[in-house]
């Protein structure tokens, strides 16, 4: 019997934009330009010729009142009165009304378009990496197995979701002194950019080729469930060819793990035992080691690089009593990865290492040890349940058995 897989194209995920938006800057305010000392004075100078107006007039006894000269003092405290107050506030007022209301209206379109672009981005990341309770539906379709070293997702592992930057750059034009500008529309503004810069629950993943160790602590179920989502996604979309999964644990047969001996993935190249093809399991993490020697010799020192030219291997140790730090698995090998489950927290003044994360898993959530203290890292966190991982391992289990020998991308020989 031979099992043919077709070298296809990998499907294209959904389309984003690129680029960036740029945003027009706030309106500035007029300039307040002081009066002169003349205008200042003038009021002053009128309101003293009316008062000395009406003091002449009752002076000479009111014999040469006519109508022209009792509207005459009238005039005088009219023009005091427009030169005190002027003209220009009112309409300085009612043009910075006008450019403040058309300004948030453009802001309006503008958190539209940004928005658009977010549900793109979360779109796209969505379906490269979807939640793992669908990621049944993959094997045996055009999907499965679909990344490649060159793919920007190789070996990138989703952990659960949380906020990330928006990818599309916002930019806002030049603009004159902040103090200049109109102070609300200034900030709508900044509040947008605050506001739309993050897109949140996006699935965000750990690239396992930036990590050489994992370390895992929380409740046991917990950290499981969460280990399990990690595995399920990486032999879903990776091939044996590229990914190798290994794993030490006290009870292979528990529910808990027991579905791994059946993915081609924890297979020893060229290795049999008594039931068929060797794998990459025990309950004992030093046999494990020992198994893993051939493949760990030789291999350069871990540099942060993805190694191209080397199957990646994926090592699970749950065992919270073994001493990785005494053991091979403690030095850092390129296209090495390890997971250790444990329950000795970092004391205080521990080294944050980027290369060897320490991760805790409570409440839902992940957080990520920073010297110092512990900080958030994935608000939400995956959990795939022992069953969903052997629904998974079953669609996968009609390729088990003539995928051991095969090529990438090529014939599968019986």
């Amino acid at each position: 019997m031979r099992l043919i897989f077709e070298a296809r194209r990998r499907l294209a995920p959904p389309a984003t934009r690129k680029g960036g938006i740029s945003i027009e800057a706030p309106p500035e305010l007029p300039r307040v330009i002081p009066p002169s000392l003349l205008r200042r004075a003038m009021p002053v100078v009128i309101v003293m010729l009316i008062v000395g107006m009406v003091v002449a007039l009752f002076a000479t006894g009111m014999r040469v009142i006519s109508p022209q000269t009792l509207f005459f003092p009238f005039v005088l405290l009219l023009a005091a009165t427009a030169l005190y107050r002027g003209t220009g506030n009112k309409m300085r007022t009612e043009e910075v009304d006008a450019e403040r209301a058309d300004y948030l209206r453009y802001l309006s379109v503008v958190r539209d378009n940004i928005r658009t672009q977010a549900a793109e981005q979360r779109a796209a990341a969505e379906w490269s990496h979807p939640d793992p309770t669908a990621l049944a539906t993959v094997p045996g379709s055009r999907r499965q197995w679909e990344r490649d070293p060159h793919d920007p997702d190789f070996l990138v592992l989703r952990a659960g979701r949380h906020h990330a930057p928006l990818a599309t750059a916002l930019r806002v034009k030049d603009t004159a002194d902040e103090i200049d500008l109109e102070p609300v529309s200034h900030s709508a503004l900044r509040s947008l950019l605050d506001t739309q810069r993050t897109v949140r629950d996006v699935p965000t993943g750990i690239d396992l080729t930036k990590v050489s160790r994992i370390t895992v602590l929380g409740e046991a179920a917990e950290v499981r469930a969460a280990l399990r989502a990690w595995v399920a996604q990486a032999v879903t979309w990776h091939d044996p060819t590229v990914l190798g999964v290994a794993l030490t644990t006290r009870d292979l047969e528990s529910r808990d793990w027991s579905w791994l001996k059946w993915l081609p993935h924890a297979d020893i190249p060229g290795e049999l035992d008594g039931v068929g093809p060797a794998r990459y399991l025990s309950s004992k993490p030093d046999e494990l080691v020992s198994l893993l020697g051939p493949a760990l010799v030789d291999r350069p020192a871990f540099t942060g690089e993805p190694a191209d030219a080397l199957r990646h291997l994926l090592i699970v140790v749950d065992d919270p009593e073994f001493d990785i730090n005494a053991s091979t698995l403690a030095v850092g090998r390129a296209g090495i990865t390890v997971v250790h489950c444990s329950t000795t927290p970092p004391h205080r003044e521990q080294y944050s290492d980027p290369e060897k994360p320490i991760l805790r898993i409570a409440g839902g959530a992940i957080e990520r040890w920073q010297t110092g203290g512990w900080q958030p890292y994935i608000d939400n966190a995956d959990q795939l349940g022992a069953d969903a991982a052997a629904t998974i391992t079953e669609d996968h289990e009609v390729l088990a058995e003539d995928s051991r020998s095969q090529r990438r991308r090529g014939e599968l020989a019986p």
